[in-house]
């Protein structure tokens, strides 16, 4: 069973020159799901928001219909295929190019547990409230990115059902 992983990320900013000064972008992990290979399909929630609650179930009475068929709802969206992934966010001082080198996985004694490939970047649109594709720009501002990861192979599929 996993404990403890960490997650290194190989970052790269594209155009800097010696001369330059050096870069004012900063990323951060702000989550990591070792989950199923989903045919690489990005994720479709917004980056940090709270998890949803399950529809209330009324103590003592049976449930309507539209309130057992909001519940199985409920269990079905939260069993769907969740891609193997990871968030960042990146909070620009100025435009710049970010480009994922690599990703490897260790354990909490420093051991690698190997590497994942990163695809398919997106980036969170607020006006749009949802995923879309990323060229690796970075504008001034905060921005939240994902990136498809492969799925590991350190991990037992069946162990590892619903953590992140």
């Amino acid at each position: 069973m996993m404990k403890h992983v960490m997650l290194m990320v190989a970052l790269s900013a594209v155009g800097c020159d010696a001369g330059a000064r050096p870069v004012e972008t900063t990323v951060t992990l702000t989550s990591v799901a070792f989950a199923d290979d989903c045919g690489g399909t990005p994720p479709t929630d917004a980056p940090a928001l709270p998890a949803r609650e399950p529809p209330a179930k009324t103590a003592g009475a049976p449930a309507s219909p539209a309130v057992a068929q909001e519940r199985v709802d409920y269990e079905v969206e939260r069993r769907r295929c969740e891609q193997t992934s990871m968030q960042l966010a990146i909070v620009g001082k100025t435009a710049d190019e970010l480009r994922i080198k690599s990703v490897e996985v260790f354990d909490d004694r420093g051991k690698s547990l190997g590497k994942l490939t990163a695809s398919k970047p997106t980036r969170w649109d607020v006006a749009k409230a949802a995923y879309e594709p990323w060229d690796g720009k970075v504008v001034v501002g905060a921005m939240a990115v994902s990136y498809v990861l492969s799925q590991p192979t350190f991990v037992d599929q069946w162990d590892a059902r619903d953590r992140t």
